[in-house]
């Protein structure tokens, strides 16, 4: 399929208008907000606590007087650059071994099939959080390697399927008789053909990585004190839903709906790459 024909198909769903206008929103807040707001964290004033929304404060203020509006911003940057390291670190990792293992088969396979089925025995968000749990300081970096510790293996699982059944396709075999090494196989013949059902699940990546951020930051297990999160917002907001619903509102929609728009872009991706589903979504 042409790019400009999968172009089309995407534009053409309503769904994908939408997730572009919620992502073009989160981006741009997320790239503007250091400029705009550059004192989010740190300009807060006590005698301001909890104001409503107002011409001054748009979103209003939480009860340490900051701007929500200004967090909100900083904490979509974070959200974003989470979700971007650890699903570009889980993709590369676990396209790696589930190609190396589905090409080379054997005892490589059965290694890898062993080590999958013991990550899976756990939910990838408990790993992270028993990790942070015993973590002696939070930090960005230690989040980013707790949700890649078994972040990898959806990718490691789907292209170990993609690649058993490529390597039996005809032009692998032709490949082989020609005298082309497996590793120039893998390489260049079967990887090019692994690249759409990596980036659909990579969408969906992203939302989950997102959300298990979130999560942990509620939970108090997420990023430092001090440091401007969707889900730390959330948990102070929890405090106040009876005097300032507004505290918990805005991040939990802002979550809500960029974990929406990824999905949407996601089940949209899917369809418009798989050739059995071409002809459903609107």
């Amino acid at each position: 399929m042409s790019r400009r024909t999968l172009w089309s198909r995407l534009a053409r769903r309503t769904t994908v208008r939408v997730g572009a206008l919620v992502l073009a929103l989160v981006v741009g807040a997320a790239v503007a907000g250091p400029w705009v707001a550059p004192e989010a964290a740190d300009a807060c004033l006590l005698e301001r606590e909890l104001e409503t929304p107002s011409l001054s404060h748009w979103l209003g203020t939480d009860a340490d007087g900051c701007d929500i509006a200004g967090l909100l911003a900083h904490g979509a940057g974070l959200s974003l650059q989470v979700g971007l390291v650890v699903v570009t670190v889980s993709a590369v990792l676990g396209t790696l071994l589930g190609l190396l293992a589905g090409m080379r088969g054997g005892w490589v396979d059965r290694l890898l099939m062993f080590v999958l089925e013991c990550f899976q025995a756990f939910p990838g968000f408990l790993v992270a959080l028993s990790i942070l749990a015993v973590a002696p300081r939070p930090s960005v970096g230690l989040v980013i390697a707790a949700l890649c510790v078994s972040g990898w293996v959806g990718y490691a699982r789907l292209v170990r399927g993609q690649a058993l059944l490529l390597r039996e396709s005809d032009y692998v075999l032709a490949a082989r008789a020609l005298g082309h090494s497996e590793g120039h196989i893998a390489i260049r013949e079967v990887l090019p053909n692994l690249v759409s059902p990596v980036i659909v699940q990579a969408t969906f990546g992203l939302a989950g990585a997102i959300l298990a951020e979130a999560g942990l930051s509620f939970l108090g297990l997420g990023v430092p004190p001090g440091t401007p999160s969707w889900g730390a917002m959330l948990h102070q907001g929890r405090s106040y839903l009876l005097v300032a619903p507004w505290l918990s509102i805005v991040p939990g929609v802002a979550i809500a709906a960029t974990v929406m728009a990824f999905n949407f872009l996601g089940d949209a991706l899917r369809d418009a790459l798989d050739p059995t589903l071409r002809g459903s979504g609107n």
